[in-house]
């Protein structure tokens, strides 16, 4: 009987012994080893500073909150400064939202039910949230939001508030005839973006401009 011709042991029981190769097997293993590293996706390297989003344009990083807002329906304004940006959405129903973006910082969120018997109160939320009240008017897990609005006078939640103001202690000068009506203009509070106030005084600066730049939030 003839005795089998022993056979070198195979590729891969070579690479799972992890014996000592021989050259030609040893090529062989590096062959396959690079085809694999060809189809294994490349490792993603970390981003880089300018690329995290805290550090994008101001306008980019609320521009996904600007689509969400309009695709439901709401109105959305958008003002840009050089290092801070704020969306303001309208709805009909009175409801409005508020977000704030600075380079470094993260977006803050505030949202003010519609107006019913009392004014209402922004409340700071997560963006996560968001969507939730956008639709349903939901909202989950917020708190009220220290204002930085440092004036004597009342604070409104927002411009219509603060115009129906005016409209209303008008009617009651004229119906009760307590004097002249003085108060003429509403302005955005320079300290507070959630605050509206009322005067009598001529508009002297822009909205655009004041305290805006120094604001954290």
């Amino acid at each position: 009987m003839t005795t089998p011709i022993p056979r070198p042991p195979g590729l891969w029981r070579a690479i799972a012994r992890d014996s000592r190769l021989n050259p030609e097997e040893a090529a062989a293993r590096a062959a396959v080893t690079a085809t694999q590293a060809e189809l294994e996706p490349p490792t993603a390297a970390p981003p880089l500073p300018e690329d995290d989003p805290i550090n994008w344009p101001v306008e980019r990083r609320l521009a996904p909150y600007q689509s969400r807002i309009e695709r439901a329906g709401w109105k959305a304004v958008l003002v840009v400064g050089e290092d801070r940006a704020r969306l303001d959405g309208f709805h009909a129903d009175g409801a409005a939202v508020m977000l704030t973006a600075m380079r470094g910082r993260k977006v803050y969120v505030y949202v003010l039910p519609p107006t019913g018997r009392k004014t209402p109160r922004w409340r700071a939320v997560n963006a996560s949230t968001l969507e939730d009240f956008l639709r349903r008017r939901k909202i989950r897990g917020f708190h009220y939001p220290v204002s930085g609005c440092t004036c004597t006078k009342r604070r409104y939640p927002t411009e219509a508030t603060a115009k129906a103001a005016i409209v209303d202690i008008t009617i009651r000068r004229v119906v009760k005839e307590h004097g002249i009506q003085s108060e003429r203009r509403v302005y955005r509070c320079p300290d507070d973006d959630r605050a509206w106030h009322i005067t009598h005084i001529p508009k002297w600066y822009s909205d655009d401009e004041p305290k805006q730049k120094t604001r954290t939030r």
